[in-house]
Order: C-alpha cells, then structure tokens, then sequence
C-alpha cells in the first residue's frame, strides 16, 4: 500500500512552503523535491535553490541518510533508508502542494524513479542528473563480495574541471563498501522498475561522466513510459553536472523543464 502520510523527516538542507492562500485547496500548483548523490554533499544540487526560490516554488532538499556528517556514517545505511527518507520528503512536500516534480543526482536520480514508479498521482515530472543505473568501473559489481573484507573506499573523481574540484568539491573523501554494495543491487532493481514511470521526463547525462557509464540514460530513454520523454547530453561535465563545466546550462536544462510542468499545472 502507498503511504500517503510521512513518517520521521530527514534533516532538510532547504525548505520553503507557499505563501499564504495558495489555490482554492490552501495548496500550491507545484513543488520541487531535490535528491542529491551518493557519497554528496547538499552542495552537488544547491545550485538549484537559487532560481527555485525566484519563481517562489516550494521545495525541500533533504540530507538522505548517512550524509551531511561524516563518512564513516554511511555504514549500515541502504537504500530503503535513502528511499524511505525522500518519501517522507515527498509526503511532507505534497501536504503543501498539489503536484511535485523530483529531481535527483546519481543516487539521487534512482530514488527519483522509484518515487515516480510508485507515486504516479503525485509526481508531475521527473529529472534525472547522470541517474546511476549503470556505473563506469568494471569491478563495481564485486563490491558485493569485496564489502566483507574492506569496510572503505576512496570517492572516485567526479570533475573534469579540477580547479573547479578544488573550489566545490565537498562530498565524502572516501565511502562505505557494504553502502555501495546495496546501491550496485539498487541499481537493478530500478531498472526492473522503470516500465512503471510514466510521468514526463527529462534525462541528463554527459558523455564524460566517469562514475556512471552514458548508457544509463539510454536504457532509462528506452525503458520509461513516459510518452512525454527527453535525452539531453552534454559533452564535457564529470558527474558533478551542477557544480562542473557546464553548470549554468545543466542548471537552466532542469528550470525550463519545471517551467513547463508548472504551465502545465496551472502555476506558470
């Protein structure tokens, strides 16, 4: 059964209601929910506050569990804690608005299409950011087995642009194998799912992510039922699509397309 009330909330990095008297339902048309990545900072997706906050949309950014403290607080965590959090996130949201559109980074990006999957009456549109449903390194299916003998990894680079690194780079130095491992089985099992998204989306992927392989965002092309469905590459970001070389377009990408949701619900 779907839940239709939220549990415990996660922390929220941002958070804004409607103004006052929003709609005949006390509801506003349209809210944002925002998911940031595995192993991420709520810096890899806050470049989205900003102009959010201009078009005076209601959204929350939580900090999914395990993140936002330090990284050795990522053991244990799976990915019912991550989806379980941005649900509660999405049922908190949805108090206040009639129709949400989710957008998630990597990590993010999976919770974004089960979320889609199974609370179709509620989500208006989904975008993925570089969603990872397939990754770059051949050994990441051993992390399984490889999770019982070394409790942590380095983080892979996620930036083509290293001075940019230096300047916006705040997400764990290293990550808990055992983590990865469920996100690796994770990965599956949306690719199981994503015949059950049909709200309209919008798919972000660089041809030079060098976490997730760019194939990812062609099965979730070819899989979704959206029938409203776009595929928009770019050709030099990392991984870290908001905070690396082509932010400002990736940034504008996700705005336009929640523009049009929001026309379309009645909020532009």
């Amino acid at each position: 059964m779907t839940k239709t009330e939220p549990g415990p909330l996660p922390p929220m990095a941002y958070s804004r209601s409607p103004k006052a008297g929003a709609g005949e339902t006390g509801k506003a048309p349209l809210g944002v929910l925002v998911l940031h990545g595995f192993t991420s900072h709520i810096h890899c997706v806050d470049p989205l506050v900003e102009p959010l906050d201009e078009e005076n949309l209601p959204h929350r950014l939580p900090i999914l569990r395990g993140h936002g403290t330090r990284y050795e607080d990522m053991a244990g965590t799976t990915d019912r804690d991550w989806y379980e959090d941005a649900e509660n996130a999405l049922l908190d949201l949805w108090r206040e608005v009639e129709k949400v559109v989710v957008v998630g980074l990597s990590m993010g990006g999976l919770v974004t299409l089960e979320l889609a999957a199974r609370h179709r009456d509620k989500v208006a549109g989904v975008v993925t950011v570089a969603a990872a449903l397939r990754f770059a390194d051949p050994l990441a299916g051993t992390m399984p087995v490889l999770s019982r003998f070394i409790r942590f990894l380095p983080s892979p680079n996620s930036y083509n642009d290293m001075e940019l690194k230096k300047k916006e780079n705040r997400n764990y130095p290293k990550f808990s194998t055992r983590a990865f491992a469920h996100l690796w089985r994770y990965s599956r099992k949306i690719t199981n799912l994503l015949p059950s998204v049909d709200a309209p989306i919008l798919i972000l992927q660089s041809h030079k992510d060098q976490v997730v392989t760019p194939r990812s965002a062609q099965m979730m092309y070819d899989k979704v039922s959206s029938t409203d469905r776009d595929l928009m590459w770019f050709e030099a970001s990392g991984h870290e699509m908001f905070l690396d070389l082509e932010r400002d377009a990736v940034t504008e990408a996700v705005m336009a397309f929640i523009r049009r949701i929001q026309a379309s619900a009645g909020g532009g």
